[in-house]
């Protein structure tokens, strides 16, 4: 991508599956709607066993989730079209390991889809289950900070059972006047001061995904387009 120099950068899949006749349609997309990317969108399942395409629908629709609704309906794959001009920044900037989608999402704002028929394999894929799985958890760890605030969440959650139950132990002993065991305040005090611990490190990890952004080369910002001199007359 780096040392591409055309307006428009086509990437897709060497197995067969992904028609090359299809480029013209994904061209005429993006020209005609002004789209900085097109993936194509299957409209027959993958020509794979019903097992890996389970597995591949389900970690789109969590992929739905990290890279946001600008993907719809999970549809995202190698056989995209991207602008020339975002291609090469990509390319310049990007660093290694990280997901080549998640590095679009990072500049593209506009993007579109494609309707294409995939054949059948031309030769048996070259991807085991364990290197999917890889390939789905990189995504998932250079996704961004939104898996992150999970452990946030998670936290302020465990705070508030927290005080929900101190609350009705505290209105058992005084109203109902029932005698209140031990082990509540102990499971009080745990769940509170967990809930503030995984706090703490939802937020150390933002920081943390804030400088893994830097190190991976997520620019603070592109020129996706330069004015050119008018001639000389």
């Amino acid at each position: 991508m780096a040392g591409s120099v055309g307006d428009w950068v086509l990437t897709m899949d060497e197995d067969g599956q992904q028609n090359p006749i299809d480029m013209g349609n994904m061209l005429d997309l993006a020209v005609t709607e002004q789209f900085q990317i097109v993936y194509a969108k299957p409209v027959n399942p993958p020509p794979h066993g019903q097992f890996r395409n389970a597995c591949s629908r389900l970690a789109k629709r969590l992929a739905l989730y990290v890279l946001s609704q600008k993907y719809q309906d999970g549809v995202f794959n190698s056989y995209r079209l991207v602008n020339g001009e975002i291609a090469r920044i990509i390319g310049a900037y990007c660093g290694h390991g990280i997901y080549l989608d998640v590095a679009l999402f990072w500049i593209a704002n506009r993007i579109g889809y494609c309707p294409v028929n995939l054949r059948g394999e031309s030769r048996p894929s070259s991807y085991s289950f364990p290197m999917l799985a890889k390939h789905f958890w990189r995504m998932v760890i250079t996704a961004g900070t939104r898996p992150l605030r999970l452990i946030t969440f998670s936290g302020g959650l465990s705070i508030l059972l927290a005080l929900v139950f101190f609350g009705y132990a505290l209105y058992e002993k005084l109203v109902i006047q029932i005698k209140v065991e031990g082990w509540t305040s102990l499971i009080i005090v745990i769940a509170f001061f967990s809930g503030l611990i995984m706090m703490s490190l939802g937020i150390v990890a933002e920081y943390l995904a804030m400088t893994m952004g830097i190190i991976m080369g997520k620019p603070l910002y592109v020129v996706s387009t330069k004015p050119t001199r008018p001639p000389r007359s």
